[in-house]
């Protein structure tokens, strides 16, 4: 089962501007027929408004090419930029619940110290 974004790792993607406007998202939305009935769809979007409203932050975005703007739950987000939302999350030290990550020891070359003379 795939994992679902909270509102809390929204909140601090939002607050850090790593979800930003005209941030590329790959998600499930309602799209339209040529007669108006409702079809379930994904596609790329871009991200023209967040706002955060009682049940949580909402997303409207628009196709790459046009001007149809679809309302998008936060839950039905699939990929930010090109990459999962967890895997996006552990880049920016950002557990999936939304509180900082412990940074793990560092590996590599230790700098060379001058002795002071």
């Amino acid at each position: 089962m795939r994992w679902r974004m909270n509102n809390e790792f929204v909140k601090v993607l939002f607050e850090r501007n790593i979800l930003s406007i005209n941030s590329k998202i790959i998600a499930n939305y309602k799209g339209y027929t040529l007669d108006g009935s409702e079809i379930p769809s994904r596609g790329e979007l871009l991200v023209k408004q967040i706002d955060n409203t009682k049940q949580g932050y909402m997303i409207y975005a628009t196709p790459l090419f046009g001007q149809t703007r679809y309302k998008v739950d936060i839950q039905d987000v699939l990929e930010i930029d090109g990459m999962d939302p967890v895997r996006l999350g552990r880049v920016f030290n950002i557990n999936s619940d939304g509180s900082p990550r412990a940074v793990g020891r560092k590996r590599g070359r230790k700098p060379k110290i001058k002795p002071v003379e």
